[in-house]
């Protein structure tokens, strides 16, 4: 992923992935042109995901029609529904404010607890078994028409948005 990290288009950034990245992956790329693409890796093949009227909302399960089989999230759903939930919600959240999309706003969404504490800013749900308890442990924006970056190291109505200049 580094590797892909330091090209200068998204073009290069995802032709290193397609070559190299294996293994159980999510990746979002954008450009300053306004492109963006979505890319999910298992141990042997990969797929490219597209945005739905300018979004593309990811949260902890594969997208790809082809890589549902191997994905715990579908295999062990009573486990993980929340993933789902979490998905659906954060897109419609972006839908409600198209077109006044911000870092401020996608702060706030990102912070929602809607179905918590296994909203979109996931916190611990001490009823799941030790091994499946989870929580958001960073938020990204990216703002790249600006080259900046927006991270939150842990849960996002908790921690504040460091901004980063690319």
């Amino acid at each position: 992923m580094f590797k892909a990290m330091r090209q200068r288009s998204i073009g290069a950034a995802l032709r290193v992935l397609c070559q190299s990245a294996r293994g159980f992956l999510y990746h979002v790329l954008a450009s300053a042109e306004g492109d963006i693409v979505g890319f999910e890796s298992t141990s042997n093949e990969f797929q490219i995901l597209r945005p739905e009227n300018d979004i593309l909302a990811h949260s902890n399960h594969y997208l790809s029609d082809k890589f549902k089989q191997v994905d715990g999230a579908y295999t062990t759903f009573r486990d993980f529904p929340d993933t789902f939930l979490r998905k659906t919600r954060i897109r419609r959240l972006m839908q409600q404010r198209y077109g006044d999309i911000t870092p401020d706003v996608m702060m706030d969404i990102l912070s929602d607890h809607n179905n918590y504490p296994n909203s979109i800013c996931r916190h611990p749900d001490t009823s799941f078994p030790p091994g499946l308890i989870g929580e958001t442990l960073a938020s990204v924006i990216m703002v790249p028409e600006d080259r900046k970056m927006f991270i939150a190291y842990g849960n996002p109505c908790q921690c504040e948005y460091v901004e980063y200049g690319l």
